[in-house]
């Protein structure tokens, strides 16, 4: 049984939940050192903007998919990017469009680093 809360629902499927850090933080290096000891070599993530910034800002992502809907939510809404600490243009990631996907009414790019 679970109390309904997401993570309850998923280990209850089956899924392995891993607790990486304290607090609603992840620790980023706790994590990858999960990912090795498991020998895993790719990990999807899903969170929001910062938790999204600390592995752009690492180097640690080679692909991006950005799904954007047919919604303009202006300043009122979560950043899908955290701040990446940039200094000048010239410090920020590349990235080379690969793909775009019509999915009802949004839309799926896929980037990958150049």
């Amino acid at each position: 049984a679970t109390n309904g809360q997401p993570q309850d629902i998923l280990a209850a499927s089956g899924v392995e939940i891993w607790r990486c850090g304290r607090g609603i933080r992840v620790d980023v290096n706790d994590l990858l050192r999960r990912v090795e000891a498991e020998s895993l070599s790719s990990l999807l993530i899903e969170g929001g903007g910062t938790l999204a910034a600390s592995f752009i800002r690492e180097g640690l992502v080679d692909e991006i998919a950005w799904f954007r809907a047919p919604i303009l939510i202006g300043g009122d809404g979560l950043p899908a990017l955290g701040a990446l600490g940039l200094s000048d243009l010239g410090q920020a990631s590349r990235w080379r469009a690969v793909a775009t996907e019509r999915i009802g009414d949004d839309v799926l790019d896929t980037y990958v680093r150049v």
